[in-house]
């Protein structure tokens, strides 16, 4: 069943990057796939798989560096979110830049508590669909963010 959903979303990935010729010869981009175009069993399956472990915060007072162990989906673009629980601001998301496996988060309150978590970005969607990990704490914060 796992070898099913890769060769699916496989697949999927070869379709999104196809080119087309329309009747005027001219060549097209193939629509991407999105969300929609997987069966929820499926689409679970592909967050599963997808989600980043081994998440790792490293507390540096005015930084954090959070490492983690990336999926096989080896080419997911990276996101970091960062919230500030002490002081009730909503979750700031940011992209990681290439294909890292770590991030540093500079600019902190040393008397804040903080959380992260990591998520991989699986459908560009409106809104993206993204597997993200569970969430790490520092400075005595403990909060769990929104479901993937």
């Amino acid at each position: 069943m796992v070898a099913a959903a890769l060769v699916t979303v496989a697949a999927l990935a070869v379709t999104a990057i196809a080119i087309l010729r329309d009747d005027g010869g001219a060549p097209r981009e193939a629509p991407r796939p999105t969300s929609a175009s997987l069966s929820p069993e499926l689409m679970t399956q592909v967050l599963d798989q997808a989600r980043p472990t081994g998440v790792e915060v490293r507390d540096e007072q005015t930084a954090v560096t959070v490492r983690w162990s990336r999926s096989s989906r080896s080419n997911d673009q990276h996101l970091v979110q960062v919230l500030a629980v002490d002081a009730g601001m909503q979750p700031r998301t940011e992209p990681v830049a290439g294909q890292r496996d770590e991030v540093r988060v500079e600019g902190l309150d040393p008397n804040i508590g903080y959380c992260f978590r990591i998520g991989a970005v699986i459908f560009w969607d409106s809104p993206a669909v993204v597997a993200w990990s569970d969430s790490r704490c520092v400075r005595g914060a403990t909060i769990v963010m929104g479901e993937s």
